[in-house]
């Protein structure tokens, strides 16, 4: 059975951006460490360990993670020989 490209993609963009929003806010709320979790700004543009920062990593993981998720996907599909109905 294959995998719907789009909607794996999606999934796994939602999953990743919430990942970094929750643990960005964790750590902004609780007001100490970061120091490692700051460095996704390297990946992130604008991204910072801030609550305008978990917004905007969410946004970037959104992106990173459905292309990701889509590659990975559409890679399944063609090395499984799955063929859509």
């Amino acid at each position: 059975m294959p995998l719907q490209v789009r909607a794996f993609g999606f999934a796994v963009g939602l999953v990743w951006g919430i990942t970094i929003l929750g643990v960005t806010l964790a750590v902004t709320i609780k007001g100490t460490g970061g120091e490692h979790l700051g460095r996704l700004g390297l990946l992130y543009p604008g991204y910072r360990v801030t609550y305008l920062g978990s917004v905007i990593g969410f946004v970037w993981s959104v992106i990173y993670g459905f292309i990701a998720g889509a590659l990975l996907a559409w890679l399944y599909n063609k090395l499984s020989g799955a063929q859509r109905r």
